[in-house]
């Protein structure tokens, strides 16, 4: 009968130390999410404002682009 009630705290510690090290470890994967966007949101670069011409340009360019290319249907007979 004693042997039983060893096994039973044997288990019952194992499940308890593999708590506390799940909990560990996901509380040192949350801290370390939390600083690494911290340091990147510190670190990063502004980009610099493009200007009025530039986004014209660009909007020029893409209905270029948009018009060229004929719709895959139109071929079909």
């Amino acid at each position: 009968m004693w042997y039983a009630i060893r096994l039973m705290d044997i288990a019952s510690n194992l499940f308890t130390a593999a708590f506390l090290i799940l909990v560990a470890a996901s509380a040192a994967v949350t801290g370390s999410m939390i600083l690494l966007a911290l340091l990147d949101r510190i670190t990063r670069k502004k980009k610099p404002e493009p200007s009025v011409a530039s986004l014209m340009e660009e909007e020029a360019e893409e209905e270029d682009e948009f018009y060229v290319d004929s719709p895959p249907h139109a071929n079909r007979i």
